[in-house]
């Protein structure tokens, strides 16, 4: 069994609808749950008879709430996950395939080493980010990994990390790093500061998204700058 998290806002419907259908292709057994931001009454509509199905709930806000704060709101409180594993979606990805929970547990059946995986990118971090790292209660000391984040590019001290719309997280590790680290509030880099963490928890991200598009929808609601610059 794995716990299922999707973040809904705002007046979108078309987006909710092809993220309920990736939801509803998802076998029985498992726990989905849906928080929906200031939603429209069309999303609403389309979620409503989403819940009355079994395992499935959804949780309507009238407030825009940042998404972080969502996240530890379910994590911590009314819906801990408790399976093997985490899967985070924002309703802006979009499925490609319906086989695409079927090769995700292939992925994970394959790799009993993984703790996380989804699209894989990397990041320098700046003077002011290597300071959030540095005093969150998750750093362990374990010295900066070099990544490249372009080939054309010079090698940086930084952090590998998978983006934040599709996230799937071994839930050991959100106990491990009390996950999410409560700083964080929205659109800030808190997918980065993730891949810190279990880099600095000893683990390592992989690169995997088969039948799932990442980058679905251009960018909309709340964003704020990185954290620490």
């Amino acid at each position: 069994m794995h716990d299922i998290y999707a973040l809904f806002y705002g007046e979108f419907p078309d987006l909710a609808r092809r993220t309920i259908q990736m939801l509803l292709s998802i076998p029985k057994g498992h726990r989905i749950w849906v928080w929906a931001n200031v939603v429209c009454p069309e999303t609403r509509q389309l979620l409503v008879p989403f819940q009355d199905k079994e395992h499935h709930y959804v949780l309507f806000s009238d407030e825009n709430v940042p998404k972080y704060h969502v996240m530890k709101e379910l994590f911590e409180g009314i819906s801990t996950p408790t399976g093997e594993w985490t899967l985070w979606l924002d309703d802006d990805i979009r499925m490609t395939n319906m086989t695409w929970w079927d090769w995700a547990q292939v992925f994970i059946d394959q790799h009993p080493e993984a703790v996380c995986f989804g699209t894989k990118a990397m990041h320098c971090f700046s003077s002011g980010q290597r300071q959030f790292l540095e005093t969150a209660e998750w750093y362990r000391g374990r010295p900066l990994e070099d990544v490249r984040v372009h080939r054309s590019m010079p090698q940086c001290l930084g952090a590998r990390f998978v983006l934040g719309g599709y996230t799937w997280l071994r839930t050991d590790m959100i106990r491990l790093l009390k996950w999410p680290d409560p700083r964080l509030r929205h659109a800030g880099g808190g997918d980065i500061m993730l891949g810190a963490a279990l880099y600095q928890a000893g683990h390592q991200v992989d690169d995997y998204t088969y039948g799932v598009d990442t980058r679905g929808a251009p960018r909309r609601g709340t964003d704020e700058a990185l954290i620490g610059t």
